[in-house]
């Protein structure tokens, strides 16, 4: 199960505290904020502030720096690095593959699209059950990498099978 989640997970890191992770680093860089001195073809990374702050919802909280320029996600780097109130990650971009997905548009009509989908699992914090699995959501959307802040999503509930989890 773990190296099957190495494999769908992209390598993250948060922000100040990326000698704790691995992976280490790409590229040889020694800190997040070096990713700014990357060409963009190389700088293929997402910041995202986390979804335990203010500012973390829909594409608020996340920039594509591979779009930015090197002074652009330099700033970037430099602003979540030495903000204390919000944690910060970095998590290698990986573009989604479209996949088909059907859908009940306005509750009369089927419809069908190729959607880069999103996957959120929820999991329980009750005492007893804390940790487990009790939801996925699925969110699909065309013609955006900011699939869940996009007013044109769908979402979706998945199955949760635990004879998988």
């Amino acid at each position: 199960t773990l190296n099957h989640l190495k494999e769908v997970i992209p390598p993250t890191w948060v922000i100040g505290q990326e000698q704790f992770f691995e992976p280490g680093l790409p590229y040889g860089i020694s800190s997040l904020e070096g990713l700014a001195s990357l060409s963009k073809s190389k700088r293929n990374f997402v910041l995202k502030k986390s979804g335990f702050s203010a500012g973390s919802s829909w594409a608020e909280g996340v920039s594509f720096l591979q779009e930015k320029s090197g002074e652009r996600a330099r700033s970037l780097l430099a602003l979540a690095s030495q903000d204390a109130q919000s944690l910060y990650v970095v998590q290698e971009f990986r573009s989604s593959q479209e996949r088909p997905m059907i859908y009940d548009k306005d509750g009369h009509k089927v419809e069908q699209m190729k959607a880069r989908i999103r996957i959120t699992p929820y999991f329980s914090m009750i005492a007893g059950d804390s940790g487990k699995l009790i939801a996925i959501k699925a969110t699909g959307c065309e013609d955006t990498n900011y699939i869940h802040a996009s007013t044109a999503s769908i979402k979706t509930a998945v199955q949760v099978s635990y004879k998988l989890c």
